[in-house]
């Protein structure tokens, strides 16, 4: 009984089947490491959109605090919805220019 186990471990099979293991073990090591990298540019990436959608909410709260914040409204309709004021006059360019 212990030649059968000495010699299990001595031989070839008990050699090849470690090193396919060993093998495996650092193919998982690399993916693993390989998602890592990627999962932090993701987080790098949002960590960026917050940054820039803090500096938006910033923009809003100080127009909301603006005096003029009635006019603020009448010109951002005016650009974004082509809103007009009664009597006023608008021209198109029928050239598209």
């Amino acid at each position: 009984m212990r030649k059968l186990k000495k010699s299990f471990y001595k031989s070839n099979i008990f050699k090849i089947i470690l090193f396919i293991i060993s093998c495996l073990i650092i193919f998982n090591l690399f993916l693993i490491r390989s998602n890592i990298i990627e999962k932090n540019s993701e987080i790098d990436l949002l960590k960026e959109k917050i940054i820039t959608e803090n500096k938006s909410i910033d923009d809003l709260k100080n127009i909301l605090k603006d005096e003029n914040l009635e006019e603020y409204i009448k010109e951002l309709a005016r650009d974004k919805l082509e809103f007009m004021e009664k009597g006023e006059r608008v021209f198109i360019d029928i050239y598209g220019r």
